[in-house]
């Protein structure tokens, strides 16, 4: 499970990193776009700026032809900023189409990381809490053990022979079961 968290958060991170440059390029365009019809524009208005002053500037036939010929010399400029701009504009619209598509699919992404994020979280939590429940357990069997083996090493026995024990036993003491009698400290 760790390591399908792994893939997936690392698959998160290449989708967020394809988005921001795809956003990066999309506002290159934007830029590029907005750059090229300011210079279509200035183009567009010096001509006819330059137009209009040798309009003025020369009276009759020659002035028309004049500007005649300047306005056909500017014509396929203009009609050739005009296309690219629309042309550039078409490409940025895609580019916001495909970034909007490349967020919500990495808004889908992250909601399904967090999830199992949650998830992992609370079986890890679970997890903890049966892992301290089973150590408290063998920690109250060791406890009891530790007693009885304290009882036993504090009670006087000794060897008297073959496979057998000796205890200093308490006669004054009344019987357990009717032939158990407890055995006396060591000093």
């Amino acid at each position: 499970m760790d390591q399908e968290e792994g893939k997936l958060a690392k698959l998160g991170f290449v989708i967020k990193h394809y988005a921001d440059r795809s956003e990066a390029a999309a506002a290159r365009m934007e830029q590029g776009a907005a750059s090229l019809e300011r210079g279509a524009n200035a183009m567009l208005s010096q001509g006819q700026s330059l137009a209009s002053a040798v309009v003025n500037g020369v009276k009759g036939q020659v002035a028309n032809d004049i500007k005649q010929s300047v306005d056909r010399s500017i014509a396929p400029v203009h009609e050739m900023l005009g296309s690219d701009a629309k042309s550039i504009a078409r490409l940025v619209q895609e580019l916001q189409a495909e970034r909007k598509a490349i967020k919500a699919e990495r808004r889908k992404w992250t909601v399904i990381g967090m999830g199992g994020l949650a998830i992992c979280t609370v079986l890890a939590f679970a997890g903890i809490a049966a892992w301290g429940a089973y150590w408290m357990n063998k920690t109250a069997g060791a406890r009891a053990e530790l007693a009885w083996i304290e009882a036993v090493n504090n009670s006087d026995f000794v060897p008297c022979g073959d496979k057998r024990v000796c205890a200093n036993v308490d006669m004054q003491a009344k019987p357990i079961q009717g032939k158990y009698r407890p055995v006396n400290q060591r000093e």
